[in-house]
This record gives C-alpha cells, sequence and structure tokens, in this order.
C-alpha cells in the first residue's frame, strides 16, 4: 500500500474504478488532460476549471473536485452582470452552474462552478452534454448582444414624444 492510498484525491479517484484502482483513473485523466483540446477557465492559476473529454474538474485553493462527465447532470441556476474589470475594458457576465451526480449521489458532492458568458459556447461544446436552465437567464455571450442591450437601455431612458400626422386632402376640381 502506498502512502498515498488515504489521500483525499485517492479516495475520491477510487469511486470512479471498478475495482479501487485510483492509479489507473489518475493515469485516464493525466493522458486526456495532457490533450491540447481541453476546456479551461479561470482567473488564476488556484481557481480553475478544466473539461477533458471524460472528466470535469474544479481546483480551488483548499480542494479538487472530479467527476466524470458520464454520470454528470449540469444546471445553468443564475448569473452575475459585473459592470466592472480589472483591464478597464467592457463589463462581462458570470454564469453559475451547478453540477451534481446523475445516477448515483454518493458518487461526488454537487459543486458550483463559476464561468464566463463568453466562455459558455466552448464549455457546451466541449461537454458534449445538455445544460438545463433552472431559471429565465439571458446569456451575453458576444460584444453585438451586450451593444443591443446597451442600446436597448439607452432607449428606455429617452424622452417619448407624441407624433401627429397631418392628413393632406387633395381637393379635385
Amino acid at each position: 500500500m502506498s502512502s498515498f492510498e488515504n489521500h483525499p484525491i485517492a479516495r475520491q479517484l477510487k469511486k470512479y474504478s471498478p475495482n479501487g484502482q485510483w492509479k489507473q483513473i489518475a493515469a485516464q485523466i493525466n493522458n486526456e488532460f495532457r490533450h491540447f483540446d481541453k476546456f479551461s477557465s479561470g482567473t488564476s492559476f488556484y481557481n480553475r476549471v478544466y473539461l477533458t473529454d471524460n472528466w470535469l474538474i474544479k481546483v480551488n485553493l483548499y480542494s479538487v473536485k472530479i467527476c466524470p462527465t458520464s454520470n454528470l447532470d449540469i444546471a445553468l441556476t443564475g448569473a452575475i452582470d459585473l459592470n466592472l474589470t480589472t483591464d478597464g475594458s467592457m463589463g462581462r457576465q458570470l454564469l453559475k452552474l451547478v453540477a451534481k451526480p446523475l445516477n448515483d449521489p454518493c458518487l461526488f458532492e454537487q459543486f458550483i462552478l463559476r464561468l464566463s458568458s463568453f466562455e459558455y459556447h466552448d464549455f457546451c461544446e466541449k461537454l458534449s452534454l445538455p445544460i438545463r436552465q433552472t431559471c429565465d437567464i439571458i446569456i451575453k455571450q458576444s460584444l453585438p448582444e451586450m451593444f443591443i442591450e446597451s442600446f436597448r437601455e439607452q432607449v428606455m431612458t429617452n424622452q417619448s414624444t407624441i407624433y401627429q400626422r397631418e392628413v393632406f386632402k387633395k381637393k379635385f376640381k
């Protein structure tokens, strides 16, 4: 028995192996993680989301959450509009997604992902699973969509005017 058998990540990986061989699962994840086509998102090295062909991985400062995409139910549950950014550019929208087990609730505990709306399309393409939308959320995915939203807000602040059309009658002699 290696000294890593009781490590929290090794115990988590044992749940995904039919014979309890966590090293096989770790090797599979490692192999997929090396592929260039994985999805990666996050604001820093200690708060990231990775999506490979078969695994969803969330890494933060104190934990690592790993779940297979074959047993994943993911739902879009909320959005936050941020008007300020650190780089001085336009605002952005953060989407709140909840990942939970599809069949076996003991496999992993549900956890929350936060993605930028600009990355949402890439995440959906890589996931290739349907994402449930639990509430009415407008996802602002592109610059033109954000322009249209700002334009609508500006139009709503404009003063209304009443236009009366004059009807001209032609007189025939």
